[in-house]
């Protein structure tokens, strides 16, 4: 898969996999992750998830933004894989994912997954354990990632304030990291927008601004 995509015209051929395998039997779903991080959360089997995404420190349109692209796919009742081009603008450089989650939940009893990001030729690895609780409407999620050596906590939650409409808010400990508050909403069955600030941890951060539109649909 990552010697298809490097040639000249992976970006393309992405694209045209991607058409390819679009049906019209369209999902709704919640994503299986908020803001900035990942949840324990994992699509159904069979179902595939594109998202364009803006990211904006602040401006969305300034020569610092990143325009990202990124597809996940629901793998048997457990896993969850994905392949992200972070910066198209820039890089048609693909770094891929994967997510297993160990236990669905059941009650009282969470959810629990563990990931890896960020996986490539020039990535760094990011290793992850999430787990997330329904509670009541909404939902909380915890988790821990480590990169590079070091270790981070994962803090997020959601709930809903419409049939609709959904407010998200997380937080990466990470120094380079932001505490966030965004909007979710669908206008479709399949098809949805987040749009969320992120302040940063560190005063002399930037702020985050991100755009993000969704399409989820079954194979």
């Amino acid at each position: 898969m990552i010697s298809f995509l490097r040639g000249p015209h992976r970006l393309q051929w992405c694209f045209r996999l991607i058409v390819m395998l679009l049906t019209v039997s369209w999902a709704g779903a919640y994503p299986t992750s908020l803001n900035v991080i990942p949840t324990a959360e994992v699509l159904e089997s069979g179902q595939m998830r594109l998202e364009l995404e803006q990211e904006g420190f602040p401006s969305l349109t300034s020569s610092r933004a990143h325009s990202l692209i990124l597809f996940q796919m629901g793998l048997g009742r457990s896993w969850e894989v994905g392949i992200d081009f972070y910066d198209v603008r820039r890089s048609q450089e693909p770094f891929l994912n994967a997510k297993f989650q160990i236990q669905r939940q059941v009650r009282r009893q969470p959810s629990l997954a563990v990931g890896v990001l960020n996986v490539g030729r020039r990535g760094t690895p990011a290793f992850y354990a999430a787990m997330s609780q329904r509670v009541g409407s909404g939902g909380i999620h915890l988790g821990a990632m480590k990169r590079a050596g070091r270790g981070d906590w994962l803090l997020g939650a959601e709930y809903p304030v419409g049939p609709r409409l959904w407010l998200l808010s997380d937080w990466t400990s990470e120094r380079d990291g932001w505490i966030t508050l965004g909007v979710y909403g669908e206008w479709a069955s399949g098809f949805g927008v987040t749009v969320a600030y992120g302040r940063p941890n560190r005063s002399s951060g930037s702020h985050l601004l991100l755009v993000n539109l969704l399409w989820v649909w079954s194979w």
